[in-house]
């Protein structure tokens, strides 16, 4: 491990796997420390726990013109192909016919409303923008657009924020998207199993204290999340602004986890990659699924929100009992017949995530600016939660650790 680079990346993620590349590229020496004992951060395909792949964290490959792994995994030799969308709403054990011309226009009305509060430039919640809207009918959208895409209620979610965010058209990787994230990183100068602890800019350049010793360096680059941020899992000396610390606490972490079963009747739900949704009832509960992922059998049955707050801190086999609990409700007694095994991604726990990914608090939206600004031109930050627009995504995190990198590159010139 080089003692003195140029540049410390801390973080081995989407973010920090690019910006290693770029300031390589442009003659800068780099040197990026990992607290994990491998690269991708929440980027992750498993390929033991069910002996096919499985992507512990981000799956869904988000805003394909904008999304380098895309092209760079075909490129590459990745089985890679849009999501189709095919969607299946139940309410009990029946699926509902034209359920989805149901949810196409409570979703429009309700984008509608949240578009009349952008407009005014009303820093607001979700819920606070719709909450003309009926409640009972409304409330599977509330679900969809909430704990099972943000891993937040909707009135915790900003609406600013909302609408920052263009659509994105979606597609998979049948060898997993955590595996392009690591085939793409390979190679670069990591340093694994290195925690940093602490980032010293009181002299000229920074002083990054790791478990394996001190880098000195011109500049860091820090692309760990908000929510490790936030929990004073790296700490800097001088002690940063509290505008800068008030940041770490706005663009909050997001409570989002797969919960996945395995089934040895692939076909139980038909096509692969369908979306089975159980919308509000009077059961006053909602879920959602991907079943057949990539054709593999496997169901990811994400929760979101304090949903999955209470089931985590119940335990794994907690989560796997009511995921499914769920498919039974929906699909019958031969789910359990041809139930498998199941996991926990566990986002939430993870000392180096503690969250899923992170979007603004209501009225909080400002302060993704101040989340980028750099600290005496020797700290940087970059990560999904620094994109202006497509945050939440490996797309923006990308994208952010290589506009982050130029910068860098420009002030060292």
């Amino acid at each position: 491990m080089n003692s003195q680079p140029d540049v410390v990346v801390i973080g081995a993620g989407a973010a920090g796997i690019s910006a290693a590349h770029t300031l390589i590229e442009s003659g800068c020496s780099v040197v990026v420390v990992e607290a994990a004992s491998r690269i991708g951060g929440r980027c992750w395909t498993d390929t033991e726990t069910f002996g096919v792949p499985y992507d512990v964290g981000a799956h869904w490959m988000h805003y394909g013109a904008n999304n380098f792994y895309l092209q760079y995994g075909k490129q590459n030799g990745f089985s890679i192909y849009p999501d189709s969308r095919n969607f299946h709403f139940f309410r009990h054990d029946r699926e509902q016919p034209g359920g989805d011309a149901v949810i196409r226009e409570t979703r429009d009305q309700f984008e509608a409303a949240i578009q009349i509060a952008a407009d005014k430039n009303l820093d607001i919640s979700i819920e606070e923008a719709t909450d003309e809207l009926a409640p009972f009918e409304f409330a599977t959208i509330d679900f969809i657009y909430g704990p099972w895409i943000m891993g937040k209620e909707v009135a915790d979610f900003s609406v600013l924020d909302y609408v920052s965010a263009p659509d994105s058209e979606d597609w998979f990787c049948r060898e997993g998207f955590g595996s392009i994230i690591s085939h793409y990183g390979s190679g670069l100068p990591v340093s694994l199993n290195t925690k940093a602890t602490e980032v010293d800019w009181s002299g000229n350049g920074v002083k990054v204290k790791t478990s394996k010793g001190t880098i000195e360096a011109k500049a860091a680059l820090v692309t760990v999340s908000t929510g490790v941020l936030k929990a004073g899992g790296l700490k800097f000396s001088p002690t940063l602004s509290k505008k800068k610390q008030k940041a770490f606490r706005a663009i909050s972490m997001g409570c989002y986890e797969h919960i996945v079963l395995q089934f040895d009747d692939g076909n139980l739900f038909g096509e692969s990659d369908s979306y089975v949704i159980r919308m509000w009832d009077e059961k006053r509960e909602c879920f959602g699924a991907l079943v057949n992922v990539c054709g593999s059998g496997l169901a990811f049955c994400d929760i979101g929100g304090q949903t999955a707050r209470d089931l985590i801190a119940e335990g794994d086999e907690a989560c796997i009992d009511y995921a499914l609990s769920q498919l039974i409700q929906i699909a019958g007694s031969n789910v359990a017949d041809s139930f498998i095994k199941g996991a926990a991604s566990g986002w939430l726990n993870h000392p180096f995530s503690l969250g899923a990914y992170a979007s603004a608090k209501p009225g909080k939206f400002h302060m993704r600016e101040t989340l980028r600004e750099s600290v005496g031109e020797r700290i940087f930050f970059a990560g999904e939660a620094c994109h202006p627009t497509l945050w939440a995504s490996v797309a923006g995190a990308h994208l952010s650790g290589q506009e982050v990198a130029r910068e860098i590159v420009r002030l060292l010139q």
